[in-house]
């Protein structure tokens, strides 16, 4: 992506005409880590990353595409989503990063644990139980405001990732300080400020979720030029939502 830098600076709270807002969101210790990239055409004008506690609907709103990492569209049977299956196909030795979504039944009963062991036979996954809370929040932002239903997509940051470091799988775990510099550096490669990216990875708790919120808003900006999507054919809900998983198309990958 020749032509891409960064200038650090304050982020407009709406896009205009020349200045386009890209969103990445990533789940954060029961918060969520929040990326807004700001850019002209293809000149990236600034990246700034916190942690907010709810959805930022008024953003997601002025954004041109936002990318986050919490699934988008639910089954209403406990079989798994195409895309998680293709999904974990795509990633290799690194599949266990997707977990199978719950179905909508589990998602939204009051005792979700026992409602999917009686639907499976089987204990939920322990990363799926951790995420109900914002797969329920999400589910419902985006039913509730249909306008964002082609706006704020499902993707995955460490199929971005491997995207980004052309189609091969990363090394390290992102939890290790090596996986945490190995990603710095896929997205310095992108005009993405070293400087500031390992000052956020100073705040080691959450440095793994800073990093893949950047890359998401990167990757929600590289896919206005061409997206690709997991599977190729669309599959929607009862809801009409998505059941896909989102990326940018970039020559080579």
């Amino acid at each position: 992506m020749n032509g891409i830098q960064e200038v650090r600076g304050s982020i407009p709270l709406t896009s205009t005409r020349d200045i386009k807002l890209f969103i990445g969101i990533d789940i954060c210790s029961g918060r969520y880590a929040l990326a807004l990239l700001t850019a002209k055409e293809w000149h990236i004008v600034s990246l700034e990353i916190s942690v907010i506690t709810s959805l930022p609907l008024a953003l997601l709103r002025q954004s041109e595409l936002a990318f986050i990492d919490v699934p988008i569209g639910l089954s209403e049977t406990p079989m798994p989503r195409t895309c998680d299956i293709l999904l974990r196909k795509a990633l290799g030795n690194r599949r266990s990063s997707v977990f199978y979504v719950p179905c909508r039944k589990v998602v939204y009963a009051p005792n979700p644990e026992l409602e999917h062991q009686n639907l499976t036979g089987k204990r939920i996954q322990r990363q799926a139980l951790g995420l109900l809370r914002a797969i329920k929040e999400v589910d419902e932002l985006v039913r509730g405001n249909r306008d964002l239903s082609e706006k704020l997509l499902e993707s995955h940051p460490e199929l971005c990732f491997q995207i980004l470091n052309e189609g091969r799988a990363l090394r390290f775990r992102k939890k290790t300080e090596e996986g945490v510099n190995e990603r710095v550096s896929i997205l310095e490669r992108y005009g993405l400020q070293r400087d500031y990216l390992l000052q956020m990875a100073k705040t080691k708790s959450v440095a793994h979720d800073f990093n893949d919120a950047g890359c998401l808003a990167l990757c929600a900006f590289l896919s206005s030029h061409g997206i690709s999507r997991i599977p190729e054919t669309e599959e929607r809900d009862s809801a009409g939502l998505r059941m896909q998983v989102h990326f940018p198309s970039l020559p080579g990958t």
